[in-house]
């Protein structure tokens, strides 16, 4: 996402870093957290009247973590931050959806397996194909797609304790899940014997 900061005042000013906002169109009174994208960027911004100062921002690393929130959803990104006057600047908003089109797309073996899924499981499809192109982005089983695919009808959770003995003590399961890394063809063999 690239963002252009133009100072047409007549004095001085100092922007302060850039804050990404994801809102929902049709329900824009919800407040979703702020997302700060990390950059190489030093903050705050010096321009003076007529300069203008460009930033671009890499998605890449924020967009399967949120996917699952913001895609085919109807929301929308955009940027703010302030001045050292005290202004409030905002920029145009940009399609969630239209920002996933630039990210690997999720392969065809994927893509039919989460429509076997949601029609045998009554899973949602959209919620399912968003967890097995997360689990092909991250190349790895999350605590994130085991909850997603949990509460799509997927036994996941059941699956991890009698094949691969995770513990079930609360909160500890996660950490454990983490630390073992357990790869997505393990998975997709896995879902492929529930069809």
């Amino acid at each position: 996402m690239h963002i252009r900061l133009l100072n047409v005042s007549k004095e001085i000013k100092f922007i302060n870093s850039l804050n990404y906002h994801f809102e929902d169109i049709n329900n824009p009174e919800k407040f979703e957290p702020v997302h700060l994208i990390i950059n190489a960027e030093k903050w705050p911004k010096r321009l003076e009247h007529g300069e203008s100062f460009y930033v671009s921002s890499d998605f890449s690393m924020t967009l399967p973590n949120v996917a699952f929130q913001y895609w085919k959803k109807g929301f929308v990104v955009y940027c703010t931050c302030n001045s050292s006057v005290g202004e409030s600047l905002r920029s145009n908003s940009v399609d969630f959806d239209k920002l996933m089109e630039f990210m690997e797309p999720i392969n065809e073996n994927y893509k039919d397996l989460a429509v076997l899924l949601s029609d045998k499981t009554g899973g949602v499809l959209r919620d399912i194909e968003i967890s097995l192109w997360e689990l092909q982005v991250f190349k790895r089983l999350t605590v994130h797609i085991v909850k997603q695919l949990q509460i799509n009808n997927i036994p996941i959770v059941e699956h991890l304790v009698l094949v691969h003995h995770l513990t079930t003590q609360k909160d500890l399961w996660y950490k454990d899940l983490e630390e073992r890394k357990i790869q997505p063809e393990t998975i997709e063999k896995f879902l492929r014997s529930l069809i």
